[in-house]
């Protein structure tokens, strides 16, 4: 038996797509999935525990499009004592979820993240970072999904159920490494590489066929300019590379204070920003900050060659982010205005 023209579509997108070039999960916001960008990134975090979450959901014009939901979980264990000022080692458990397609292809991806920090000299001014993850992803398609008919694929030949795989598992491994520079109490600026898919696993669903996983590599710019006590300007570049893919992204976010202080710190902030996925998409973003509380909505404005598959319709994603200092015993610690955002 065949699979039927009714599912051929999807299929051949998953498998053509997905799989023959070995492409992951792009997000229009990093910053609150910022272990997926660059392992090292988790320990430049000021708070001593931290949690995200994220939905992304795209392609919504095509039958069961991209559905995406991300998390990870921060927590910096040396903020318990004083004697570790300028060091953080920042433990992240990460999870990706992604469910597209008439076949309800899904891939969950379950990761454990390591990174350190810790500035360089005694003013606090350089400051480097390294991390690891490792995991396994793990992937699905329904063929209860599946009809049935006599047909045949473009390529002039037929895929039975019986060479197909519908459950398969791999090991995940990548690594990153930061720099950041404190020149001055209001700006900061930094920047990092990263490679994901070290081991470059096989993530065909049809038996006996091998297809590899592209290494993904990222490298990233970012630049933080507090220019009062009210208002405050981020703009960030980001570059990956999956063979055969080249991905281009930039923007610039403002951010404002609003309200009264209480005890010496603003309790709420407004931001708003633009930014550009080069050849695919315009990227806005809004969100609100509380204290320990934050929001954040982005939307892309497709205006790439698939325009006329998605009808002009973007891609959308809501992060929500909570962080604290949980141990309270850091106050004496100089604390750098928070250098990367890429949102």
């Amino acid at each position: 038996m065949k699979l039927c023209s009714k599912s051929i579509f999807f299929f051949i997108f998953i498998f053509k797509i997905s799989l023959l070039h070995g492409t992951d999960i792009h997000f229009s916001n990093y910053t609150f999935s910022d272990a997926y960008l660059n392992p090292a990134l988790p320990s430049l975090i000021n708070e001593d525990i931290r949690a995200n979450i994220k939905y992304r959901s795209q392609w919504e014009t095509i039958a069961n499009g991209f559905q995406t939901v991300a998390a990870q979980f921060d927590i910096n264990p040396l903020n318990i004592s004083t004697r570790f000022c300028g060091k953080k080692l920042v433990i992240t458990p990460q999870i990706i979820y992604d469910r597209a397609g008439s076949l309800r292809k899904s891939t969950t991806a379950v990761n454990l993240n390591l990174s350190y920090s810790q500035f360089l000299d005694r003013q606090y001014k350089t400051q480097i970072a390294i991390g690891l993850q490792g995991g396994y992803t793990f992937s699905s398609i329904d063929l209860s999904k599946a009809t049935f008919g006599s047909d045949y694929l473009n390529s002039g030949g037929s895929l039975s159920l019986n060479d197909i795989v519908p459950n398969q598992h791999y090991p995940n491994l990548s690594l990153g490494a930061t720099m950041a520079f404190y020149p001055t109490s209001s700006f900061n600026f930094s920047g990092g590489l990263a490679a994901y898919n070290i081991l470059k696993p096989n993530v065909s669903f049809i038996e006996n066929n091998e297809v590899l996983l592209s290494r993904r590599y990222t490298a990233f710019l970012n630049f933080n300019n507090q220019i009062n006590e009210i208002h405050s300007i981020n703009s960030y570049l980001l570059f990956q590379y999956q063979n055969p893919f080249t991905y281009y992204q930039g923007g610039v976010t403002w951010q404002a204070n609003i309200g009264k202080k209480e005890r010496d710190i603003f309790q709420h902030q407004l931001f708003a920003g633009l930014g550009l996925r080069w050849k695919d998409a315009i990227i806005s973003s809004i969100g609100y900050h509380h204290t320990n509380y934050t929001i954040a909505l982005n939307y892309d404005f497709n205006y790439s060659k698939l325009i006329s598959s998605s009808r002009g319709v973007g891609a959308f994603e809501l992060s929500f982010a909570f962080a604290t200092d949980w141990f309270k015993t850091n106050k004496n610690c100089p604390r750098p205005i928070p250098c990367v955002k890429l949102r």
